[in-house]
């Protein structure tokens, strides 16, 4: 199986449901799915790019964990939570956009993502953070609103990325 497309009408992925399908190269999600769960695509090694639907509420613990291969992916504007490593070991990644509604990143969601270079938070207020929700010493440049850089500088666990974070003006 290397490539999946999901009936127009689901709404969830279950837990584990591609767990280990080392094959899978691509996946279409329908726009009425609300729901991945838990590790639904971990260890889907070839896996290289998802769209997730902006309708999607929830994204499981451990979803795209060591999907080695994925480059990009979609974080919906929808989500408030990314859970515990969500993106955990996933290789390829290189920029990873962070919407505004999310309010906590759990312990390591992107520890191991060691080719990531860029990561746009666009939160006002800082996600409640965990130490290893990155990894470190990567060179990796996390970009936040300007006028919320001291407050991200800052914040518990945030500030342990002090050197990291830089500002950029939403509107521009």
């Amino acid at each position: 199986m290397t490539n999946v497309v999901l009936p127009k009408n689901t709404t969830i992925i279950g837990e584990s449901a591609f767990l280990t399908c080392s094959g899978l190269k691509a996946v279409s999600l329908p726009d009425s799915l609300i729901e991945i769960g838990e590790a639904a695509f971990c260890w889907c090694t070839n896996l290289k790019s998802i769209c997730i639907p902006n309708n999607v509420k929830t994204i499981g613990a451990r979803a795209f964990k060591s999907c080695l291969k994925l480059t990009s992916i979609n974080i919906p504007e929808t989500l408030t939570t990314i859970r515990h490593r969500t993106f955990f070991e996933c290789h390829a990644l290189t920029n990873i956009v962070i919407p505004g509604r999310v309010k906590e990143i759990e312990s390591e969601a992107f520890y191991g993502c060691y080719n990531l270079k860029e990561v746009c938070c666009k939160a006002k207020i800082p996600p409640i953070g965990n130490l290893f929700m990155f990894s470190y010493g990567n060179g990796c440049k996390i970009c936040v609103p300007s006028e919320s850089l001291e407050a991200y500088k800052s914040a518990d666990d945030w500030n342990k990325y002090f050197d990291c974070i830089v500002g950029y003006n939403l509107n521009g």
